[in-house]
């Protein structure tokens, strides 16, 4: 039973953190950012986010 609440806890962040980065994306393409730096910065992001929980987890 841990295992799915686990499971389904860790689909619920990762569609939350898709969605707040797409929201994110839309706001701040057109003026800030060129979407390369966009998709850099979220593979960055998740690449580092998922270090951090290996970690906390082993």
């Amino acid at each position: 039973m841990v295992s799915k609440f686990r499971l389904h806890t860790a689909l619920f962040l990762v569609s939350l953190i898709y969605a707040g980065t797409y929201s994110l994306a839309k706001d701040i393409m057109p003026h800030y950012m060129q979407p390369l730096g966009i998709v850099t910065l979220r593979i960055g992001g998740a690449a580092l986010f998922f270090a951090i929980i290996k970690r906390l987890v082993a």
